[in-house]
């Protein structure tokens, strides 16, 4: 998700430059359809797949079982986290550089505190955790949504996704 949020604001950065906004969203809309796609086989792969790399790397069955379960909501999940990183490349790419760095470390204070609750208040352990993560990270994507044309961007994505982007 880095490397493609680095070519992403690269891209993005240089239409601005041009003032093209037409390809401006056809990169962004690009990219989030993307990140769409490699986040669902990145979840698909920890959702069935978790318990068994884990076995693979060696862990008890008892650890792998949680881990699973972890794996299944955090790594299921990380379309969260990749809609996150690509979100906060849009805007960094807009010049508002310190805007995602804000917003992560509410998102982390966020988990940090609801970690907190899951374990001591509430007593929901592991999976406590594992959904607090996922809560915070898409309270993220939330907030960082707000701040671009999201609808616009969402309404261009297509099937046929941009060398430049993958190149």
């Amino acid at each position: 998700f880095i490397a493609l949020g680095a070519a992403m604001s690269s891209l993005i950065a240089k239409s601005r430059g041009q003032r093209n906004e037409a390809q401006t969203l056809t990169y962004e809309a690009d990219a989030l359809s993307l990140t769409i796609i490699v986040s669902l086989l990145l979840g698909l792969i920890s959702l069935f797949l978790g318990v068994p790399i884990l076995e693979f790397l060696g862990a008890d069955k008892v650890v792998s079982v949680v881990g699973g379960d972890y794996l299944a909501i955090v790594g299921g999940g990380i379309l969260s986290l990749g809609l996150f990183t690509t979100l906060s490349a849009f805007i960094r790419a807009l010049g508002k550089a310190h805007l995602p760095l804000y917003i992560s470390l509410l998102i982390n204070i966020c988990n940090a505190f609801l970690s907190t609750l899951a374990v001591f208040v509430l007593n929901w352990g592991i999976l406590g955790v594992a959904w607090a993560t996922f809560f915070s990270r898409t309270l993220g994507v939330f907030l960082l949504a707000s701040q671009l044309p999201i609808k616009t961007i969402v309404s261009r994505v297509r099937l046929k996704i941009d060398k430049n982007l993958i190149e």
